[in-house]
């Protein structure tokens, strides 16, 4: 699963094993994951 920063943004996640992302997403930029 792709997380990537664009620029100076870059996504904001929960802390590790509070989230699951699909492994054919891609996440990139100004993105807010929360649980």
């Amino acid at each position: 699963m792709p997380v990537y920063a664009l620029g100076d943004k870059k996504p904001i996640l929960p802390a590790e094993g509070e989230y699951w992302i699909a492994p054919n997403a891609e996440v990139m930029g100004n993105v807010k994951l929360e649980n």
